[in-house]
C-alpha cells in the first residue's frame, strides 16, 4: 500500500455480512453531497463532494493473529472507522482486532457503528446474550496501549434494521456523522431529489402513454422473438450445468465451475420469478445446486445452505403442482440431498438423517413410476449409500452393510453399460471398508480398500481425472490407517507418504478447494502419528506443525464444520500432547489450547445431541492426553475429572467392536485405577487383530512393574 494512501473511512465487517457491506460501501462512495454544503467547514473538516475513498477489501488474514501490513496501513490512513455490527460480527476475532487497533491509533471519537442485526449491549441482558451485535472493543474503551478496558463506551450508531432507522435514513445518519453535516440538511436534500424525480416521472408518463400505443403493436412480435431467445439461452445454460460440468469436474477447475454457476444464476436473477415457467425454474434450481456445491467446497457452509435451501423451496413448489412428474421429483430429490449434506457437515445428525430418508423416498417414487429407467435405479443406490454412511456414523455397522450392499448390487448391474459408474462403485467400496473396520474385521476392510483402488483405476481416462486422483489418494490414506491399526508400521508409513504427496499435489493445484486442504492436513497428521511410533520425532513434529497451521486456517473460515473443529483439531492436539513441548511454557500454552478445544467440543455436543463415533474418539483422545499433561504438571484432581468425562463418553461404545475406542477406554479406566474394567476390555482386544501402537501403550500401562508385555500385543514393524 503506497505511503500516500488516504481513506475517509475504513469499513470493518465479518464475512457473513459481506453483501450488506458491499451495499453500504457502494452507497457511501456514490452519494453526492448537496452542492450548497460542499466546502463548508465542519468539525470534520471541509465538506467533500463525495465520500470517494472507503477502504473495504481485506486481504486474507493470517492464522498467527496479525492483521497484516495492508490492514494496519489502511487503519492508520483512515479518518474514521465504520463497523457493520451483527451477531456474527460480535464474535469475529478480526472485526474486534480492527476496532481495537483503530481506537489505539485514533481514539474513540471517530468510530461509527452500523447495526445490521442483533441487539446492542445484549450481553448485559440475562437470557439474551446470544443477540449481542457489538464486538467487545466497541462496547468498551480501548486504552492507548491497545488493551480493552472494563470502562463502557458509548458508540455512535446508525440502525439499518427496519424497526430502527431503516436503510435510507441509517445511510444518511452515517454520512452526517462522517462529514459533520446536519442530518436534517441531508434529509431535506433527499426529499428535494425525490420530488424532482417524481416530476420527471410525471412528464415521462405522458410521453410513455403515447409510446405505449406504438409498443403494444410491436410487443406481440417481440414476444415471440424473446421466447425463442430465452429458449436458446436456457439451452446454453443447461449445457453449462450438465455437459460442460462433466468435462470440468475431472480436471479440478473449481474456479470455472463457480463462474458457470454464477453466470447461469445471473440470467435468472434478471427475470421475475412469476415470469419463469416450470422448466426455467428447474434450470435455476440446478444452477443453485452448483453454486451451493462450490460454496461447500470452499468451506462456506452458511452460503451453501442458503443456495440449497432456495433451490429446495423452488423444487418443492414445482413438485406440489405436478406430484407425479418424474423430472420434478428428481429435481427436488437433489435439493433435499444437498440440504442433508450440509446438515451432516455441521454435525446436525437428525436433520441430515431426515433429509436423506426423504431423498430415499423420492428415489423410490421414481422407480415406482418408471422402474425400467436406469437413472432412477441409480438414485436409489445413492440414497441407500447416504443412509449407510449415516448408519456407520451412528455406530450401526451391520445396518450400514445392508444399505451399502444394496448400493453395490445396483452399481454392479449398471457399470458395464455406464463405465463412469466405476467412480461411484469405488466410493461404495470405501464405505464398506469402514463398516468392516467398525466390526473389527481389518482383513475385509483392507480388501475393500484395494477393491476401491481397482475401481478408481477402471474409470475412463482415470489418469487425467482429478476426482479419481483424489479417490486414489484417499485409498492410500485409508490403507495407511488400517496398516497402522494392525501394527504394520513400515507398510503404514509407505502408504501415508504416498497419501501426503498426492494430497499435496491436489491441494496446491486448487487453493480455493478447502476439502482438498482438509485431506492434505489429515494425511500429514496420519504420517506424523506413524513417524512418532517409529521414533522419527523430528519428521513427525515437522509434518504436524504444517498440518496444524492449515487446520487453524480452516477453522477460521467456518467454525460450524465439525470435521475441522472436532476431528482434525482433536487429532492434532492429541498427537502434539504426546510429543510434549520443549519447555514448561510450551506445555502450559498447549494445556490452555486443549482446554479451549474441550470447551468447544462440549458445546458442539450440546448443540448436535450426539457426535459421530469418529468425533467421539478424537475428542476423547485429546481429553485423555490433556489429563496426562495435567497430571504430569501436578494437577491430579483436574486430570481425574477429565479422565472421568472420557470414560463416561466412551462407555456407550463398550459393547461394540470399535477397537480404537475400546483401547482408549481401557487406558482411561487404568488411569482411574479401575483395573477390572480395563482387563475385561483388554481381553477382547487381545483376541482381535487390532495392534495399533496404542495397544502397546496399554500393555505397558497394564504391566508396569510386572515384567515385559505379552508377545501377542507387540507392534509389528513389517507386514
Amino acid at each position: 500500500m503506497p505511503d500516500t494512501a488516504h481513506y475517509q473511512a475504513f469499513l470493518s465487517y465479518s464475512h457473513a455480512d459481506r453483501k450488506l457491506a458491499q451495499w453500504l460501501h457502494r452507497a457511501l462512495e456514490t452519494y453526492r453531497l448537496p452542492k450548497k454544503l460542499i466546502g463548508q467547514i465542519t468539525p470534520q473538516g471541509p465538506v467533500p463532494a463525495r465520500l470517494a475513498r472507503i477502504f473495504k477489501d481485506r486481504e486474507e488474514l493470517s492464522a498467527s493473529g496479525s492483521l497484516g501490513a495492508a490492514i494496519d496501513s489502511a487503519l492508520v490512513a483512515s479518518d474514521a472507522l465504520i463497523v457493520v455490527c451483527s451477531r456474527t460480527a460480535a464474535k469475529s476475532r478480526w472485526v474486534n482486532e480492527e476496532i481495537r487497533n483503530y481506537k489505539r491509533l485514533h481514539g474513540e471519537a471517530r468510530v461509527f457503528a452500523v447495526i445490521a442485526d442483533g441487539e446492542p449491549f445484549a450481553s448485559n441482558m440475562p437470557g439474551r446474550e446470544a443477540e449481542e451485535c457489538f464486538p467487545p472493543a466497541l462496547r468498551f474503551v480501548v486504552a492507548s496501549d491497545g488493551l480493552v478496558t472494563d470502562q463502557a463506551a458509548e458508540p455512535i450508531a446508525a440502525d439499518l434494521r427496519e424497526d430502527g432507522d431503516g436503510k435510507r435514513r441509517g445511510k444518511l445518519k452515517l454520512i452526517a456523522g462522517l462529514t459533520g453535516v446536519a442530518l436534517d440538511d441531508l434529509v431535506r436534500r433527499e426529499a428535494q431529489r425525490r420530488a424532482q424525480r417524481l416530476t420527471a416521472v410525471a412528464v415521462g408518463a405522458s410521453f410513455l402513454a403515447v409510446v405505449m400505443t406504438v409498443l403494444s403493436v410491436m410487443a406481440f412480435r417481440a414476444r415471440n422473438d424473446a421466447l425463442k431467445q430465452r429458449q436458446q439461452a436456457e439451452g446454453l445454460i443447461e449445457f453449462m450445468l450438465v455437459d460442460l460440468r462433466k468435462k470440468l469436474e475431472p480436471v479440478g477447475r473449481l474456479d470455472v465451475l463457480d463462474v458457470v454457476g454464477e453466470k447461469a444464476l445471473a440470467h435468472y436473477e434478471t427475470q421475475h420469478e412469476q415470469d419463469l415457467d416450470a422448466n426455467s425454474l428447474g434450470h435455476r434450481s440446478r444452477a443453485l445446486h452448483l453454486i451451493g456445491e462450490i460454496r461447500q467446497l470452499r468451506g462456506n457452509l452458511g452460503e451453501a445452505l442458503t443456495a440449497f435451501q432456495r433451490a429446495a423451496d423452488t423444487t418443492a413448489a414445482l413438485l406440489a403442482k405436478a406430484p407425479n412428474d418424474e423430472q420434478r421429483i428428481f429435481d427436488h430429490a437433489q435439493s433435499v440431498f444437498w440440504v442433508g449434506t450440509v446438515a451432516r457437515d455441521r454435525g446436525q445428525k437428525q436433520d441430515a438423517e431426515k433429509a436423506f430418508t426423504q431423498y430415499r423416498e423420492l428415489a423410490q417414487r421414481l422407480v415406482a413410476l418408471n422402474g425400467s429407467k436406469p437413472d432412477w435405479q441409480i438414485e436409489v443406490a445413492y440414497a441407500a449409500q447416504n443412509l449407510g454412511v449415516m448408519a456407520i456414523e451412528d455406530a450401526r455397522p451391520t445396518d450400514a452393510l445392508k444399505y451399502l450392499d444394496e448400493t453395490r448390487e445396483i452399481w454392479g448391474r449398471h457399470v458395464a453399460a455406464q463405465p463412469e459408474l466405476a467412480f461411484d462403485l469405488a466410493h461404495t467400496y470405501g464405505w464398506i471398508a469402514v463398516a468392516h473396520e467398525h466390526l473389527g474385521d481389518f482383513e475385509k476392510a483392507i480388501a475393500a480398500q484395494v477393491a476401491k483402488q481397482n475401481q478408481f483405476r477402471s474409470v475412463p481416462n482415470a489418469g487425467a481425472n482429478k476426482q479419481v486422483m483424489r479417490g486414489l489418494q484417499n485409498a492410500e490414506y485409508e490403507l495407511a490407517r488400517l496398516s497402522l491399526a494392525r501394527g504394520e508400521l513400515a507398510l503404514a508409513e509407505q502408504h501415508a507418504a504416498v497419501a501426503v504427496i498426492e494430497a499435496g499435489k491436489l491441494a496446491n493445484a486448487d487453493a480455493t478447494n478447502l476439502l482438498l486442504l482438509t485431506e492434505f492436513s489429515a494425511a500429514r497428521i496420519r504420517l506424523a502419528e506413524i513417524e512418532l511410533a517409529l521414533g522419527k520425532r523430528a519428521a513427525a513434529q515437522e509434518h504436524l506443525q504444517e498440518a496444524r497451521a492449515d487446520i487453524t486456517r480452516l477453522i477460521a473460515r467456518d467454525t460450524t464444520k465439525t470435521a475441522w473443529t472436532i476431528t482434525h483439531q482433536g487429532q492434532a492436539l492429541a498427537l502434539q500432547a504426546r510429543m510434549g513441548g520443549t519447555s514448561s511454557q510450551d506445555n502450559s500454552a498447549l494445556m490452555a489450547e486443549m482446554r479451549a478445544y474441550m470447551a468447544n467440543a462440549k458445546l458442539v455436543l450440546d448443540r448436535t445431541g450426539k457426535l459421530r463415533a469418529e468425533q467421539v474418539f478424537y475428542a476423547s483422545a485429546a481429553e485423555f492426553e490433556l489429563a496426562r499433561l495435567l497430571r504430569a504438571n501436578g494437577l491430579a484432581a483436574e486430570a481425574s475429572k477429565h479422565w472421568r468425562e472420557v470414560a463416561n463418553r466412551l462407555a456407550p461404545y463398550e459393547s461394540e467392536s470399535n477397537y480404537a475406542l475400546l483401547t482408549l477406554l481401557a487406558r482411561t479406566r487404568l488411569a482411574l485405577a479401575e483395573r477390572d474394567g480395563a482387563d475385561a476390555i483388554f481381553n477382547r482386544i487381545e483376541k482381535s487383530s487390532y495392534r495399533h501402537p496404542n495397544v502397546a501403550e496399554l500393555v505397558k500401562e497394564m504391566n508396569r512393574g510386572k515384567g515385559p508385555a505379552s508377545s501377542t500385543t507387540q507392534t509389528r514393524s513389517t507386514p
